[in-house]
């Protein structure tokens, strides 16, 4: 037997024999798959297996890269604050309730919620100052509450069949950011001419925060309000080959500090 090179895997010929005539007999190809009993595992697909902490890490990383590097104003406005914001805020908690081997929704919320506050205390000090009190609160509370939504649609993605979809974890919360950021901007317009401008605004961005924390707790039973159809969708388009489970499914354990120290 001897395996030839000119396949992905190893295929297997047999020697070539004679005939009783003297005529060589042509030699088999066997794949060396045959020889198993299940088939040999695929490999590792590290976009999908990227293991919870990993992930989180990474997330946070992407999201303070991209907040930096988006200078212009609309840019920041539509690209930069909904998608690269969201990053920011889930990424550290992902890393938290991971490490603490959190696995339950409740038990995972606060830290969503305490890392969205943190950064949206840190928001209104760096860049909005001078608003005030209830624009604080509000801005507190919608990056909180976004946190928190983020951690409720990653605990339905991460039981998908496709490992990958957990990158969309923060979808619902991008599309209610943009939602509120692109409301803000248009009343703006729309009541430029008028005395109720910040007002309105104000009210528009209380709804906002409020469907947040509403989708947040509704979504888990009912998924289509957590976006899940679009983020299977996209999850098509990702590198990675064909669905893979997530690490948690079955698969890995949680990462925890042993986890880490064993790296």
């Amino acid at each position: 037997m001897r395996a030839s090179g000119q396949h992905h895997r190893p295929t297997w010929q047999a020697l070539s024999a004679s005939r009783p005539d003297g005529r060589a007999l042509p030699a088999a190809s066997i794949p060396e798959d045959e020889f198993y009993a299940t088939p040999r595992p695929a490999p590792k697909q590290t976009i999908a297996r990227l293991r919870p902490v990993r992930l989180g890490g990474l997330l946070f990383a992407i999201g303070w890269a991209g907040i930096l590097l988006q200078r212009n104003f609309l840019q920041q406005l539509v690209v930069g604050a909904p998608v690269f914001e969201e990053f920011a805020k889930f990424g550290p908690a992902l890393v938290m309730v991971s490490m603490l081997g959190a696995t339950r929704l409740a038990a995972r919320l606060p830290y969503a919620w305490l890392s969205g506050a943190a950064f949206g205390a840190f928001e209104h000090y760096f860049s909005y100052a001078g608003e005030g009190l209830t624009y604080f609160g509000v801005r507190v509370a919608f990056h909180a509450g976004a946190a928190g939504l983020s951690m409720a649609a990653y605990g339905l993605y991460e039981q998908a069949a496709d490992g990958r979809m957990r990158w969309f974890a923060t979808l619902p919360s991008t599309l209610l950011h943009w939602a509120n950021n692109f409301g803000v901007l248009a009343l703006a317009v729309a009541f430029s001419w008028t005395a109720y401008t910040d007002a309105v605004q104000e009210v528009w961005s209380m709804l906002v925060t409020s469907a947040v924390f509403v989708f947040t707790f509704v979504g888990v039973k009912h998924p289509h309000l957590l976006a899940r159809d679009l983020a299977d969708r996209l999850t098509a388009h990702l590198p990675g080959g064909p669905p893979v489970p997530a690490p948690g499914a079955g698969q890995d354990p949680p990462d925890t500090w042993e986890d880490l120290q064993g790296d």
